[in-house]
């Protein structure tokens, strides 16, 4: 073939990347494209040369696409000369920019289908094919509970009648510790709570950015018919310093394409926890953590020394599908192994107190239909301020009073 001379290259879309493919058997990948600041588009590079016993020239190296390429062009010239380098690879940055730049198409509503809601995964926590994002401190024991309540999903196992999941294959992205720690807490969860081994999860260790492994990841959720994958955590699966927006935009894109293979895949991500002005906390790192989820919790804990159970609470922060949930309670115990189980918040001695007042006025009385003076409720509660908690149960219309001033849940509140 003349260097002059190329066929029209095949451009085929791999995870969040394009390979192009010449009918005389080169190759070139590019992934995990990411635009800059300054607008300039990189992209993770491979070439092969498949008539070649060797067929592997280059890569993965990573450079930008729209600027000069004169040190790739020069090493595979070294390496493969006389194969017009910088033709095919005029032809392929052309092809794969105006594909990437195009997006998606744009639909007309009105000629859709109307959408089925998502049906949840593990109730109240994660919808199938969405992705849900848990925060916390260090040692809140964010692993743990996702674990164990990940081996109930690809156990099919509910916690009682209100806690309910939905059978499935389970793959953890641990970039944290070692299979061994995640084998130990699927196995526990599976003895304790008299589950088959069959019910431990799958498992990967990683150290690439999430973004560079979503290639090899869709084919590995086809091939085990995965359909929740766990990350452990947010911060080392970015690829970069989680305050840049750039990184977490990055991450989100690859979690939507793990979630478009031809099974919708549910992602929980693990994340710490950054404290901000007003007292007031969050995910660590960019507004985007916050806003990208679908669903997005706070993880709080109750431990007293010395026992051998903690409880967690699940505060329901922000949500695109639906209402806020009321925070979902769960005490993890080690007896024999890691045994899971529900229980409400609200009658919680320590955790019940991240609730607002009229949360848990509510919750005390639902079951305390006669009704509760204003100074009983506080002193129930361990209020001090009387005054301004009859203040906010005056402007919440759930709550009513009479001439006894006992105060109730309103007529048309009542669902106990």
């Amino acid at each position: 073939m003349m260097d002059d001379v190329l066929s029209v290259p095949e451009v085929t879309p791999v995870g969040l990347g394009y390979k192009i493919t010449w009918d005389d058997g080169v190759e070139i990948t590019m992934i995990a494209l990411k635009t800059g600041s300054d607008l300039h588009v990189e992209a993770e590079i491979t070439v092969k040369d498949n008539q070649q016993l060797n067929s592997h020239l280059l890569g993965p190296l990573r450079t930008g696409i729209t600027k000069t390429l004169r040190n790739v062009l020069s090493d595979l010239e070294k390496d493969a000369e006389g194969r017009n380098w910088s033709g095919r690879f005029k032809q392929a940055v052309f092809h794969v920019l105006e594909d990437y730049r195009k997006g998606e198409p744009i639909l007309k509503l009105d000629e859709m289908s109307a959408p089925e809601r998502p049906p949840e995964r593990i109730t109240g926590i994660a919808y199938e094919g969405m992705p849900t994002l848990i925060y916390g401190d260090g040692g809140m024991g964010k692993s743990t509970l996702a674990v164990a309540l990940l081996t109930l999903v690809q156990a099919g196992r509910p916690l009682g009648e209100t806690f309910q999941v939905v059978k499935g294959n389970v793959l953890v992205l641990d970039y944290e510790a070692s299979w061994e720690e995640t084998w130990r807490r699927s196995h526990d969860v599976v003895t304790a709570m008299g589950l088959g081994k069959e019910s431990m999860v799958h498992y990967q260790f990683c150290a690439a950015p999430l973004v560079s492994e979503v290639e090899f990841l869709r084919a590995e959720i086809r091939e085990k018919n995965i359909d929740v994958v766990l990350i452990d955590s947010a911060g080392p699966a970015c690829g970069g310093e989680p305050e840049n927006a750039s990184n977490c935009l990055q991450y989100f894109s690859a979690l939507r394409s793990l979630a478009s293979t031809e099974r919708p895949v549910t992602t929980v991500t693990l994340a710490h926890i950054t404290k901000g002005g007003g007292g007031k906390s969050g995910p660590f790192g960019s507004v985007y953590w916050t806003n990208l989820p679908r669903n997005t919790f706070e993880l709080k804990k109750a431990q007293k020394r010395g026992e051998n159970y903690i409880d967690l609470a699940l505060h329901h922060r922000k949500t695109n599908i639906g209402t806020l949930r009321e925070p979902i309670g769960l005490r993890v115990t080690w007896n024999q192994g890691i045994y899971l189980e529900a229980f409400d918040v609200g009658d919680h001695a320590v955790l019940s107190e991240d609730l607002g007042y009229g949360d848990r006025v509510y919750r005390v009385l639902g079951k305390e239909p006669s009704g509760m003076s204003v100074k009983d409720l506080a002193e129930y509660l361990g209020i001090n301020k009387v005054d301004s908690l009859e203040t906010q149960l005056r402007n919440d219309n759930r709550f009513q009073t009479g001439d006894d001033d006992l105060w109730k849940i309103s007529a048309t509140n009542l669902d106990f």
